[in-house]
């Protein structure tokens, strides 16, 4: 199972109509592909820049009920934001 990270910028999305927004989430070359680690506990570990957003969805289909993040020790409160952004399916 693998996630799939696009950047999610005001800069870069802002001003795309719907057609360029899909035509932008198609392009498979401006993904970023993040392999999942099975360890003790199971999950990614990626870093990312703040002050960015990014919208992310999974390879494959899952149904899950939670999801945790957790911020690294090094993340300090004047850090800028992560935004991260996922489609919501019922």
């Amino acid at each position: 199972m693998e996630m799939k990270v696009i950047k999610w910028d005001d800069d870069i999305v802002g001003e795309m109509t719907e057609e360029e927004i899909a035509d932008y989430l198609l392009n498979t070359t401006a993904y970023s592909v993040l392999p999942f680690k099975q360890k003790d506990v199971p999950g990614w570990a990626v870093p990312f820049a703040t002050g960015h957003k990014y919208r992310y969805h999974y390879q494959t289909n899952i149904d899950f009920t939670d999801m945790k993040v957790v911020l690294s020790e090094r993340w300090e409160a004047t850090d800028a934001p992560i935004y991260m952004i996922t489609n919501f399916t019922d």
